[in-house]
């Protein structure tokens, strides 16, 4: 390849930075295959691999950050998660294992070392991470798959993901991988995982998620006060909130 040329993986993650600067999503062919809406987090319950895909700010990471701390949080109180044992979580940047760990690294490695450089240290962890994936008690969690900056070290990784999920898939452990949509084709990840994406949400969603945004936000500020039921009549809800927060995860759709 000559210099200066883009090869289909690095001409897909430059039209995506394009994209993402002039405000805009990725056309996709909606009557290529038939899609089927589903809640976000059903479709993460009940499924052992999933791959979120998205535009640029539809709430990957939230999502992913979300998962960690519903189920840390249900492992320390010592409670089920919707009906189910809460699993381990274990959060990774996809493109921080490319920067510090790959190639030198397998990815089950570098789980416990990137948690040591994160100034995370806890005794055993290597121990604790490697028995809790031997027992399938893991949910792990790799957010921006397309994120990884070369096209050619994006396939690789890709490849050293496959080689972690194989391993680690007969015990149990559940996976949570995402990506954004444009540059994912140039390197995908193979069966079981279904892919998904992540739908805007609606007007009727937007309304529901600022009662309860704006109602949190003023119990933690002012955790006295008795927090607000519904908006008050003639308020008018923030604009730039309502636009952020149609962006948020809500539905997905099957592909």
């Amino acid at each position: 390849m000559e210099a200066g040329q883009l090869d289909r993986t690095g001409f897909e993650a430059a039209l995506d930075r394009l994209l993402a600067q002039l405000g805009q999503k990725l056309p996709v062919d909606a009557a290529a295959q038939p899609t089927l809406a589903a809640p976000v987090l059903k479709t993460v319950r009940d499924s052992a691999h999933v791959l979120v895909l998205g535009d640029p700010g539809t709430g990957k990471t939230t999502l992913l950050r979300y998962l960690a701390f519903t189920h840390a949080r249900a492992m320390l109180d010592g409670v089920p998660l919707e009906g189910r044992a809460a699993l381990f979580p274990v959060y990774v940047r996809i493109s921080e294992y490319a920067r510090h760990g790959f190639p030198h690294k397998g990815l089950g490695e570098f789980l416990a070392s990137d948690a040591g450089r994160l100034e995370c240290p806890v005794a055993r962890l290597p121990d604790l991470l490697r028995q809790q994936l031997e027992a399938g008690r893991c949910l792990i969690l790799l957010d921006g798959l397309d994120e990884v900056a070369s096209a050619q070290l994006r396939r690789d990784v890709v490849g050293a993901v496959v080689n972690f999920v194989t391993a680690h898939t007969r015990a149990g452990n559940r996976f949570v991988v995402t990506s954004r949509i444009a540059g994912y084709q140039a390197a995908p990840l193979p069966q079981p995982f279904a892919a998904v994406r992540l739908q805007d949400m609606d007007d009727d969603t937007i309304t529901r998620f600022l009662e309860v945004y704006c109602r949190e936000v003023e119990r933690a500020e002012a955790p006295c006060r008795a927090p607000l039921q519904s908006w008050p009549e003639g308020c008018v809800r923030p604009p730039l909130l309502a636009r952020r927060s149609r962006r948020m995860p809500g539905y997905v759709d099957w592909r």
